[in-house]
């Protein structure tokens, strides 16, 4: 339990929800991660009794255009190196929108190299029952 988290640094992070379905233990709970190699960590360790049910992606005002927070579903997480050999978060949320964090006005997704998938929205389980 928690009652405050303070952030000096207005970057984007993941809401992950994970449901516990296992004789010993069930409910749900949430993680709140900021790195996109940690999000890959919990998609990866998913099993039967602890999987993800929901990712949604909180960006900040200057990342998705609007001024202020945003906390929208995702469905597509990817990395890669720009031009300048900087790592860039692409981000695509469920309206199709495409957030990004690379500082390069000129910035444009195609010329990503070493793009690594992270996430997409298949990897989700569909609700059952």
């Amino acid at each position: 339990m928690w009652h405050a988290v303070t952030r000096y640094i207005e970057t984007h992070y993941y809401h992950v929800t994970v449901e516990l379905d296992g004789s010993e233990r069930r409910g749900r709970y949430v993680l709140m991660l900021d790195d996109e190699r940690l999000l890959q960590r919990v998609l990866v360790t998913q099993s039967d009794d602890a999987y993800v049910k929901s990712i949604q992606v909180v960006t900040p005002g200057h990342m998705n255009g609007s001024g202020d927070w945003k906390m929208e579903p995702l469905e597509c997480a990817l990395v890669g190196q720009d031009k300048h050999e900087c790592s860039v978060s692409v981000l695509t949320v469920d309206c199709g929108l495409v957030y990004h964090t690379s500082r390069d006005e000129a910035f444009d997704v195609s010329g990503l190299a070493d793009r690594t998938l992270i996430f997409q929205s298949s990897m989700i389980r569909p609700n059952v029952g």
